[in-house]
């Protein structure tokens, strides 16, 4: 089974029809489109699952020091190169898993610095994989606190 995109279809598309031809079955679907996502980030909420499961109101984990700050924090501490091989890991399995394009957004630096270093690493992603990205500047995802 394979699944197809522009980049996909150039690049693998004569593949296909030589396996056709050799009496190769094998499935094409269109690849999956995901229209809204946050790829580049440092750091994970893991820990407030237990939380929400005990009933925690997202305002409850942002106060114990979770939510999107916590995220924010760890993207701003976050090297780019750290970024780029973490998105990295993340498009492949995404590719793996059928999706070809995907909108992504900036949105945990909350900082200029930050939100470009965010944006610079979407541009990269693509040079290096055949994910197709739409990269979205999102720097009012929330309000960023200031020390």
């Amino acid at each position: 089974m394979g699944y197809y995109g522009i980049k996909y279809v150039k690049k693998c598309g004569k593949n296909i029809v030589q396996k056709k031809k050799a009496g190769i079955r094998c499935i094409l679907l269109p690849g999956f489109v995901d229209g809204h996502s946050h790829p580049v980030f440092a750091g994970d909420r893991v820990h407030e699952f237990a939380m929400k499961l005990a009933g925690a109101t997202y305002m409850e984990v942002q106060a114990a020091g979770g939510g999107i700050h916590f995220t924010t924090s760890k993207t701003r501490e976050a090297s780019e190169q750290y970024l780029l091989e973490e998105f990295k890991r993340i498009a492949v399995t995404m590719l793996r898993n059928g999706t070809t394009t995907l909108e992504a957004k900036s949105g945990y630096g909350l900082d200029t610095e930050s939100e470009l270093k965010m944006l610079r690493v979407l541009s990269r992603v693509p040079e290096e994989t055949s994910l197709e990205i739409s990269a979205t500047f999102c720097g009012a995802h929330a309000v960023p606190k200031w020390d």
